[in-house]
């Protein structure tokens, strides 16, 4: 079952309010966390995400607060893993030991206030206008909570540099992390959706993006208790009119060939 109570729970910890968590017991009174900082870091896959969790909390305040990063399809096969770039560790291990040290209050550079407020302003009436920068409407949420979003990232990477305040470089360096990271994002629910065949047709198209070109008798193999030929008929239609999928004769068969 879906624990929604949890959900809220996390929620109120995320937002680290300055009087702190509270948690009522039933028989031991009132426990007080002060002071609480929480990161949330996990893993799943779309096909699970999409029915786990339930659609209040993906278009609402949880949600809102989720960077999730989305892999479509392995970009390489690694057989043997090449030993770790030693320089690389060292710097991560020295910017996560400054973030770690940190206390106090991370402001921005005049420049970067210039820059936030011009964006700030460009990205609102953006939004007025109906352009969304994730348009899936299950992230509008996400949206509205982006400039937040936009100064966490920016100010970790002024802390890990060991910098006392985040410059315009900072800034610039999160928005183009966001703006990649969000091209992926509505992958991340693609099974959600008000279709009949809403399901159906992400789980084809994952598995025709996964191989970039495959046919319709391997489609129909790999699902066999899912698919017919009527379904697949209006999911190779819905998938080829929105140009995510070409397709072709194969002999006998159907081929597909992934456009993204």
């Amino acid at each position: 079952p879906q624990n929604t109570k949890f959900i809220v729970d996390l929620t109120d910890l995320y937002d680290c309010g300055p009087s702190g968590w509270r948690y009522y017991t039933k028989h031991q009174g009132r426990n007080t966390l002060k002071g609480a900082y929480f990161t949330l870091l996990g893993g799943s896959s779309p096909e699970h995400l999409g029915f786990a969790l339930p659609g209040e909390v993906v278009m609402g305040g949880f949600g809102s607060r989720l960077i999730l990063v989305v892999q479509g399809r392995r970009e390489r096969l690694i057989v043997d893993p090449p030993e770790p770039d030693l320089a690389q560790e060292k710097a991560l291990l020295l910017g996560l030991g400054e973030i770690r040290r940190r206390v106090g209050p991370v402001d921005m550079t005049p420049a970067a206030k210039a820059w936030y407020k011009d964006w700030y302003e460009a990205e609102d009436t953006r939004i007025t206008e109906g352009d969304w920068p994730v348009p899936d409407p299950l992230f509008h949420a996400y949206c509205e909570r982006r400039p937040l979003h936009l100064r966490k990232i920016a100010m970790l990477n002024a802390v890990g540099a060991g910098r006392g305040a985040i410059g315009v470089e900072e800034i610039e360096t999160a928005l183009a992390l966001l703006v990649e990271t969000e091209k992926g994002m509505p992958a991340a629910f693609g099974g959600r959706g008000r279709a009949p065949l809403s399901e159906l047709t992400f789980m084809a198209k994952s598995f025709i993006a996964r191989r970039s070109k495959t046919t319709r008798s391997a489609l129909l193999r790999a699902f066999p208790t899912d698919l017919d030929a009527e379904s697949i008929r209006k999911i190779e239609d819905t998938l080829q009119s929105s140009g995510l999928i070409e397709i072709t004769r194969a002999g006998n068969d159907t081929a597909y060939r992934y456009k993204g």
